[in-house]
């Protein structure tokens, strides 16, 4: 179940500031068939399979279903299976949201979810939260969590400190891009150390970000 393309973008020339564990999300939806409800909240123009429901608040590239994250139009016990990636924090209530994903999943049904927490403030349209582990947990209470760990390690997370860093020095909007570019080819190489750390439990401490694996009671 390749990613298909979201859309052109001129970033994806530049190194990137952080290195996506996409695989880890691959090797979980293994464990779901064709005939699975699974809907992909946040999907920002991202097509995993042709099969997963694609749901956003606005319109993009691959965007089946425009809905508020907040007021979900599905009905109650329907879906398998939530993916919620670099979504949450983007949100003015996520612990409604996740209210929401109980009311639609079905019984033991599962959330695959990633939040940041050592990641400099990006907006889509807006920015408003970080999470820790602990607070991950707190936001799933009422679920069974089965897994919760990084996803994007401390090397992202100190590339993503340095970038932003760099773009400090000027309050110029181009100029302030270009630092940020500059420092991504400068420091490439940090986000690498996330292999290098991986299995490491202090991996934790300056993580870009975590995830969430968690079955619906």
């Amino acid at each position: 179940m390749p990613y298909y393309k979201a859309s052109f973008s001129i970033w994806k020339y530049f190194p990137q500031v952080t290195l996506p564990n996409e695989k880890h999300l691959m090797d979980f939806l293994k464990n779901f068939n064709e005939n699975s409800i699974i809907l992909d909240i946040g999907s920002g123009g991202r097509l995993i399979s042709k099969n997963i429901i694609t749901l956003d608040k606005y319109q993009t590239l691959n965007t089946r279903v425009i809905a508020d994250i907040h007021s979900l139009p599905f009905k109650n016990n329907s879906v398998d299976l939530i993916i919620c990636t670099g979504t949450l924090e983007h949100i003015e209530n996520p612990w409604l949201a996740v209210s929401e994903f109980k009311r639609i999943l079905k019984s033991k049904g599962y959330c695959y979810v990633s939040v940041p927490f050592m990641q400099g403030y990006h907006q889509d349209p807006h920015d408003y939260w970080r999470f820790t582990m602990d607070g991950l947990k707190i936001l799933f209470k009422d679920y069974h969590i089965e897994e919760v760990g990084v996803i994007m390690g401390s090397g992202s997370g100190l590339s993503w400190a340095i970038n932003d860093f760099f773009r400090a020095f000027s309050d110029n909007k181009k100029l302030s891009e270009f630092l940020g570019i500059l420092a991504r080819f400068l420091f490439f190489y940090l986000k690498y150390f996330d292999i290098i750390l991986r299995n490491k439990k202090n991996n934790k401490l300056f993580a870009s970000g975590y995830y969430l694996i968690a079955r619906k009671p």
